[in-house]
């Protein structure tokens, strides 16, 4: 099938050791174990090596490889979704309920079951090149009207795109409408570049990274110049920067008083150079945290001009008091303590030449909200950790909320966490603070939701507050209410993606997360888990075997008793892990915003421990999204 055709490249690529465009039976054996794919009978993948490989060369073409793997790259439960949808009659409602869906498949279903492995193959027949086994446009528009809630416009331009001139809709095109990038569950129109971005840059919650030179923990982690490649390609639009003297030499980036390794400033700024406008147009703030002398100070403000030249943003180019992300397009800003004209440079500890650089960005540290009232002038950045900035929205987060209307906060992780985990940044972006500065270091749950908020507008780096924290209207809740089952998934990679690891036994756990601010907690969450599969990290389904002959049962529909009032502020996690002994282990995750989620059966792509998006590793869900 042609949707399959790059999979194909990409796995023929892995298996192919010797790269003489043929495969043995053990580099196949290989592949499947790479991939989670396992075969209880060692004897029936040889024999169907042997059916394929009609020639006896022990070996097997490209073309003969396609048709072998083919068997195990149909995607079961859309399969049966689609037998269910050509199954029914152009009068009936269409089921989004899966068990309906299998028990009226179970009569006719073909199924062949090898050992532990499943699949169902529409094309194993010729009855699909009959009219009897294409589903009508009229049944797929109901399909799209009533499960997937598609609307209007956009059903018509799905109808023209998968639909052929006949009126009817194939089992290929079928599949090919859930796997388009366009109709999974993020929808595809937040992913786009649809944000205005000519609000006050203050307005913008901004993707930030803390202490981004460090590849590992905050203690004896390696610091290096790839780290703000990675950031820079994750969306990070603040990176940091904590400078030290360096004797004779040029000044120096490390994490003071700790054994990791440091790396020199101006490579630092030479990379940020060359990577800052790769992915997103708009600007860059290099947060600097000088433990610099006088000398050393000026030096870094002589690297910063002569390396970053007309990127760095100057006094000159300066029109407005507070621009937007679009007037700043193409800048790198620096963020660093304001130097006070009163006082000599020698008093004050601070260069000039350096100081006079922080236009936009003048960093003050603050512990009480008392303290960000006093300082909340267009040009200040407050700086607070993330123990203080919990005081302050358990103390009165609308008063933070009207701070951040003013000037921008940003949240920093506390010292103790040394193993480069992460805070929440839901519980600081619901009281408006604009740079929640982050450990891209370690791909946890916290940093998910980080990756998942800032997929909207393209990745680019910004996202508008709601309208609410930007002084427009006063928040009014739109209370929604999600309900999710999970029903397959596809391809999920192995724990820190070691591929000579065993086959892993994944399970599922869907949480919820939304604001609330509460005397003793700032969020509300909730979760369910499915049971482990066992071995098949390769093509799972959770469906309960019925011991009464029914083919399965249908996926449990989990309705989330939360109540959701802030959509775009809210996250549905996807989080795949494999089930041990000793402890479980993350395999794959995806994060979402309520108000991206589309209704209706949904692929869900998944991110690695890298925090890299994987092409072929997904959840097939079905997701309700109500107004109440």
């Amino acid at each position: 099938m042609r949707i399959y055709e790059k999979e194909y490249e990409e796995l023929l690529a892995i298996a192919d050791k010797n790269n003489d465009g043929s495969l043995s039976l053990e580099e196949l054996r290989q592949l499947f174990h790479k991939i989670n794919l396992y075969i209880a009978d060692p004897k029936w993948l040889a024999e169907e090596f042997q059916k394929v490989d009609t020639e006896n060369k022990g070996t097997i073409t490209i073309e003969q490889y396609k048709i072998l793997i083919g068997h195990f790259q149909e995607r079961k439960a859309i399969d049966y979704l689609y037998q269910t949808v050509v199954k029914l009659e152009q009068k009936n409602t269409v089921q989004k309920n899966l068990y309906d869906a299998l028990n009226s498949l179970k009569s006719t279903a073909k199924l062949y079951f090898p050992q532990s492995i499943s699949y169902y193959w529409p094309g194993a027949s010729n009855e699909e090149s009959s009219t009897n086994n294409l589903i009508l446009e009229s049944q797929f528009r109901e399909f799209l009207e009533r499960t997937q809630k598609e609307t209007g416009a956009s059903v018509d331009e799905i109808v023209k795109e998968y639909v052929d001139k006949n009126g009817y809709i194939s089992h290929e095109n079928f599949m090919a409408y859930f796997l388009e990038d366009r109709n999974r569950l993020y929808n595809f129109k937040h992913r786009q570049a649809n944000t205005v971005m000519d609000k006050p840059w203050t307005e913008y919650f901004m993707n930030s990274s803390h202490n981004t030179y460090l590849e590992g923990n905050q203690l004896t982690g390696r610091s290096s110049t790839d780290a703000y490649k990675v950031a820079l390609q994750l969306g990070a639009r603040c990176i940091e920067l904590d400078c030290f003297d360096n004797g004779s030499d040029e000044p120096i980036v490390k994490h003071g008083y700790t054994l990791t390794s440091k790396v020199s400033f101006r490579d630092i700024i030479q990379t940020v150079k060359e990577n800052a406008f790769l992915h997103s147009p708009y600007p860059v703030v290099l947060s600097l945290e000088v433990h610099c002398g006088l000398d050393g100070q000026k030096q870094l403000a002589m690297i910063l001009h002569e390396v970053l030249g007309d990127f760095l943003l100057h006094q000159s180019d300066t029109t407005k008091d507070i621009p937007s992300p679009e007037d700043l397009k193409h800048k790198i800003i620096v963020q660093g303590v304001a130097f006070d004209e009163n006082e000599e440079e020698a008093a004050q500890g601070l260069a000039k030449e350096l100081a006079n650089l922080a236009i936009y960005q003048r960093i003050k540290k603050v512990k009480t909200i008392e303290h960000c009232e006093k300082e909340s002038d267009i040009h200040v950045v407050l700086n607070v950790s993330e123990g203080n900035a919990t005081k302050m929205i358990l103390s009165d987060p609308n008063q933070l909320i009207q701070a951040n209307n003013k000037c921008f906060s940003r949240i920093y992780p506390e010292g103790t966490r040394v193993g480069s985990s992460n805070y929440n940044p839901l519980q600081f972006w619901q009281a408006g603070c604009q740079i929640a500065a982050l450990n891209f270091q370690k791909y946890d749950r916290h940093l998910q939701i980080n990756q998942g908020m800032f997929r909207q507008n393209n990745n680019l780096g910004y996202v508008l507050k709601p309208e609410y924290m930007r002084g427009a209207t006063i928040h009014q809740a739109h209370r929604k209410k999600i309900s999710v089952s999970v029903i397959s998934g596809y391809r999920f990679p192995k724990p820190r993606d070691e591929e000579d690891r065993g086959i892993i036994d994944p399970y599922i756990t869907v949480e919820l997360t939304v604001p609330n601010i509460s005397k003793n907690d700032l969020l509300l969450s909730e979760q369910f888990s499915t049971r482990p599969v066992k071995s098949n990290g390769f093509n799972p389904l959770w469906f309960d075997e019925n011991t009464n002959g029914e083919l399965f049962k249908s996926a449990h529909l989990y309705e989330f008793s939360t109540i959701v009032t802030l959509p775009e502020l809210s996250f549905l996690q996807f989080t795949v892990s494999s089930r041990n002994l000793l402890i479980d282990e993350f395999c794959a995750a995806a994060t979402i915003p309520v108000d991206c989620l589309k209704s209706g059966y949904r692929v869900v792509t998944l991110s690695n421990y890298k925090c890299q998006l994987l092409d072929w590793s997904y959840l097939f869900v079905y997701v309700d999204v109500q107004d109440l």
